[in-house]
């Protein structure tokens, strides 16, 4: 498991990403900002997102893929959503999906 703490050099970057999921990730909807917020809170690695900033790094050039990063996560986090609906999965890996 990957913590942010093994990347240091990542925590900045990391956390911009999530302030990008936060701002994408809002609805004006009670409801489904409920959901939204419940989604957000299980968040995993990150690892889509680590993977991404590092290869952002590898031209040798300083790109901001932070935002990049966080909509690979978004869909990411959409394709899990999407399989337990279509599973009708009450749970993924042993948390209540």
């Amino acid at each position: 498991m990957i913590n942010i703490e093994d990347v240091p050099r990542f925590e900045t970057e990391l956390q911009m990403v999530n302030t990008h999921i936060e701002r994408l990730c809002r609805s004006n909807s009670e409801s489904m900002q409920k959901m939204l917020d419940w989604v957000l809170n299980a968040r995993g690695k990150q690892i889509r997102p680590i993977l991404t900033l590092l290869c952002a790094r590898l031209k040798g050039k300083a790109v901001d893929a932070t935002e990049v990063a966080a909509v690979i996560e978004i869909c990411h986090t959409a394709s899990l959503i999407h399989d337990d609906i279509i599973d009708e999965a009450d749970t993924r890996r042993g948390v209540k999906s």
